[in-house]
C-alpha cells in the first residue's frame, strides 16, 4: 500500500527506495528528504509513514531514517555520527 490519509505517493515511494538501495549507509532526515527530492511536507509524512511501515526505513532515536536491511544486517542500534564539514571541523 502506498496510500495515505488519501495521498497517492507511489512514484515517491519507489524513488527513496531505488536512491537508498543504491546508496548503503544512506541517512536522511525528513527535512533533508524534502529538499533533495523536492517533497512537500504532505508527500514526504505520506512516504515516511509507507516506507517505515513496511520495514523498509527504520527511524533512528536522533531522527535519520536509515534502510531497514542495514539495521537488521547490523544487528545493534543505529548509531550515526554528525555531520561533518568538508573542512574537517
Amino acid at each position: 500500500m502506498t496510500e495515505r490519509a488519501g495521498v497517492d505517493c507511489e512514484r515517491e515511494c519507489h524513488l527513496v527506495q531505488a536512491v537508498y538501495r543504491e546508496m548503503p549507509g544512506l541517512c536522511l532526515t525528513a527535512a533533508q528528504m524534502r529538499r533533495l527530492w523536492r517533497f512537500d511536507p504532505v508527500i514526504c509524512e505520506a512516504v515516511l509513514f509507507v516506507l517505515v511501515s513496511s520495514g523498509f526505513l527504520r527511524r533512528s532515536r536522533n531522527g535519520v531514517y536509515v534502510h531497514g536491511a542495514a539495521v537488521r544486517d547490523a544487528g545493534r542500534a543505529v548509531v550515526v555520527e554528525p555531520e561533518r564539514r568538508l573542512d574537517g571541523s
